[in-house]
Order: C-alpha cells, then sequence, then structure tokens
C-alpha cells in the first residue's frame, strides 16, 4: 500500500500506546498478543498519517474513545470527527441549532464593507506602518498596498 505522507512519528505513536494502555489495560494489548508490536505499531502509524500536522485530532480522538479497546480503523475514526465538517455531519448533528435573527444578520453582512468605511484603509495603513518602521512590510505587501491605492484613486477620479 502506499501512502502519499509520511507515518506518524514514532514518539506520536508510543505516546499515544501509553495513553490506550492506561485507558484499557490488558485489553489493549490483548489484542495484538500474537503479533510483533513493531508491526502494530508502524501500521498505527502509517494510518494515522493524515494527522501528523494535526495533533490536536488524535487528543480529540483521545478525549472520544469508545468503551471497547479500538483498532486503528476506530482510532482513525475518533480523530476524524475533530475535523469533521461535511454538510451530512452538519445537517444530521442534533446538538446545532438554526441561527437567531441577530446571527443571521451578521451572516448576510459578511463579506460587504461596512458603510462609510475606507476600503483602502488596509493599504494606507500598511505603508504608514512600514514608513514609520513600527512594522517593516515585505516588497509583495508594498507592491499591493501601492497597486490597491493607485487604482482606488484611478475609481475615485472616474466614477
Amino acid at each position: 500500500m502506499h501512502y502519499r505522507t509520511p507515518p506518524l512519528a514514532d514518539e506520536v505513536i508510543d505516546r499515544l500506546f501509553s495513553a490506550l494502555v492506561l485507558k484499557y489495560g490488558a485489553p489493549f494489548l490483548d489484542r495484538w498478543r500474537d503479533l510483533d508490536l513493531a508491526v502494530v505499531k508502524g501500521d498505527w502509524a502509517r494510518e494515522l498519517a493524515g494527522f501528523a500536522n494535526n495533533l490536536e485530532a488524535i487528543r480529540w480522538g483521545l478525549d472520544h474513545l469508545p468503551e471497547k479497546p479500538p483498532t486503528v480503523m476506530d482510532f482513525k475514526r475518533c480523530c476524524q470527527g475533530a475535523r469533521d465538517t461535511s454538510p451530512y455531519a452538519i445537517e444530521h448533528n442534533p446538538n446545532l441549532r438554526g441561527p437567531t435573527q441577530a446571527e443571521a444578520a451578521a451572516l448576510a453582512s459578511l463579506g460587504k464593507p461596512p458603510a462609510n468605511k475606507d476600503p483602502l484603509r488596509w493599504a494606507r495603513e500598511v505603508l504608514a506602518r512600514h514608513e514609520s518602521g513600527t512594522r517593516k512590510a515585505t516588497q509583495t505587501a508594498l507592491r499591493m498596498a501601492r497597486e490597491a491605492l493607485a487604482a482606488g484613486s484611478t475609481l475615485t477620479e472616474n466614477p
């Protein structure tokens, strides 16, 4: 089987197994009684590789363990619950409620510039901070700010 991401670090797997042994005791280790534990840990490391950049999901999985000692696939499902943002998961979550009127109004206003606000304020601030030395901007940020201000001034001159 080909894995695109490298397996989880041995240290992560060792700590995970320690936590699972503390939680379940011998029944957890008995699952692999006749197997080489290094091979089992290697399998877990490969199966959980997708969480290498999201160890919070592993922590979440440890906080949401099933009653019986999990297999690697069981534990992977526990971890996926931490980042399950699919519409199905949201739609069928009985703990979610619809937005209040105030929340709906706030959501509707997202992406709209506030009335009577300067839409180029960010560009002016980038240049001002850079010129004052309080925060140096990258060349790309400076170029973008200058281009935005130049484009903005031509828009206001030619409505």
